[in-house]
């Protein structure tokens, strides 16, 4: 099998009229590709991957300017820090409602156009507010930013699922690795700028950001295969008591449980079966119908648990880590770099360990490794939260060695960051093959809406237990909520092991074809 590809057919939508996937030469069938033409199409996906991470990471870049321009924001447009909090989470009350809009639009229009919108809508938000800067405007454009760009952080793992291949777990690590690479860059550009007061202001760099997403619209145009961008739909089989259609519709995609193969997949074949009194025919089930199917598997409500718990505590941690570097005795060009240092090497060393331990045990499609390898993260974190309270005391005697809060805190976002991209694969390949994008969407809404709740439930407790000892509890707790989940994970996934959805051939003739009568 191709490392690009996978050995299903790319689009099953269409799999009623199109000729292309199984041709007749004679009395023989095409059973495989010309080398030309796999080439062709691992070049194709491949290209689609690539502008995946660029699109990621081009978005991501105006997180990190916000970020660092943030003072430069904020004596700017003259606000409190009630509206910073409001400009900082501005992009989650567009993301939460944008992941389940993104739900019913895979479920009824194709992924080339949708990304398409979503490449200009977002750019034309980011220009509306460079035109007019104001508070309202910037928390405008990056709500409606946040909406559009849900759509597409939606589509993007249920696509490296249905088209990765065999590298599939290591290509969902690097679409998460472009997403910090993008918020590392915005920071330092929008840093070096402000250390070194160059003229450039936020307004400039805010322009920047649109004219990428722009760029970002006219690659997805140019340079992606429409066809190859799109993903597996879901379908029911209805019966048509019209005979003559039948000369329209040849063939159809009976959906049967099988097997599995060594990856964890199906395989999808085209299954010709047609009478002269009734066809078989394909029906998209309801948006509810698959929302249904949801809670129904144990491992998607685990990885979504999972992945909304890490996120959340997380995000609560870098909005106050800061904070505590200074409480306990860092100068401010201490706290900085190392907040820096470990925010730059932890979570993407995180990412890309943990996808390639999972790789090496069988992928994500095996459950019980993939939650095996959550489990001892979610110990190694829950390890470093309390050494966040060890290291006060070796502080205490002496003030001016910081190393082991460091090691703590570089351990701490490192562990929480193992489990990023695999359980994400989990999520979209443990709900019927329909149903991914489904999937998709739901986790994307439950891991921004922990975003907003845990790092102001975090900072209730900071008010009442103080700043450090508020730091730590809140950490250690949230990491006692990793290993339950990632234990209940481990010991579901080895009792039982889920079978997908899959296409099964009918009985063929000779040639390769299935009897018609």
């Amino acid at each position: 099998m191709s490392p690009f590809t996978d050995d299903v057919p790319v689009d099953e939508s269409s799999s009623l009229t199109s000729e292309s996937q199984w041709k007749r030469k004679g009395q023989t069938r095409t059973k495989t590709k010309t080398t030309s033409e796999s080439s062709c199409a691992d070049a194709s996906t491949f290209r689609i991957f690539l502008f995946v991470c660029l699109s990621m990471a081009c978005r991501s870049f105006e997180a990190g300017i916000i970020s660092s321009m943030i003072p430069e924001i904020k004596h700017d447009l003259q606000f409190d820090y009630e509206t910073q909090g409001q400009i900082a989470a501005s992009p989650d009350y567009g993301i939460v409602p944008g992941g389940i809009m993104a739900i019913v639009v895979f479920q009824y229009w194709e992924a080339y156009p949708c990304l398409v919108v979503v490449m200009v809508g977002t750019s034309l938000a980011t220009f509306a507010c460079v035109l007019h800067p104001s508070r309202e405007t910037l928390i405008m454009a990056r709500a409606v930013g946040g909406f559009f760009w849900a759509h597409a952080a939606t589509l993007y793992p249920v696509w490296i699922d249905q088209h990765g291949g065999s590298v599939r777990t290591m290509w969902l690590a690097g679409m998460n690795v472009s997403l910090l690479v993008g918020i590392l860059t915005g920071y330092v550009v929008g840093g070096v700028c402000q250390a070194y007061s160059w003229s450039t202001t936020w307004v400039e760099l805010y322009f920047v950001e649109g004219c990428l997403m722009l760029a970002c619209g006219i690659l997805l145009v140019t340079c992606c295969d429409k066809k190859r961008l799109q993903i597996n739909s879901s379908s029911h089989n209805k019966k048509v008591h019209d005979a003559p259609a039948q000369q329209h519709l040849p063939q159809y995609l009976s959906v049967v449980q099988g097997d599995e193969n060594e990856e964890g997949e199906g395989k999808q074949q085209p299954n010709i079966r047609a009478t002269s009194e009734e066809i078989i025919v394909a029906e998209k089930p309801s948006v509810w119908e698959l929302l249904s199917m949801l809670p129904q598997s144990i491992p998607f409500i685990f990885a979504v648990c999972i992945l909304a718990t890490t996120a959340g505590c997380t995000c609560f941690a870098l909005y106050f880590v800061t904070q505590v570097c200074r409480a306990r005795g860092f100068d401010e060009q201490e706290a900085i770099v190392t907040v820096a240092s470990v925010f730059t090497t932890a979570p993407i060393l995180g990412m890309v360990s943990g996808s390639w331990i999972t790789a090496k045990l069988g992928g994500y499609h095996h459950h019980a490794s993939t939650f095996g390898v959550a489990l001892v993260a979610a110990l190694g974190t829950l390890m470093s939260s309390v050494a966040f309270v060890g290291s006060r005391s070796y502080e205490d005697a002496s003030s001016s060695n910081h190393i082991p809060f460091i090691v703590a805190a570089w351990l701490f976002f490192f562990c929480g960051a193992v489990p990023a991209s695999t359980l994400n694969g989990v999520v979209v390949s443990a709900v019927p093959h329909g149903a991914a994008h489904v999937a998709s969407g739901i986790q994307f809404a439950f891991i921004n809406s922990a975003k907003i709740l845990i790092p102001p439930m975090g900072g209730r407790i900071v008010d009442d237990m103080g700043l450090i000892v508020g730091f730590d509890m809140t950490t250690i707790v949230c990491s006692i909520v990793f290993v339950i989940l990632s234990v209940v994970g481990v010991v579901h996934a080895r009792s039982s092991h889920p079978k997908r959805t899959v296409v099964q051939p009918s009985p063929a003739s000779e040639d390769g074809y299935s009897q018609i009568p």
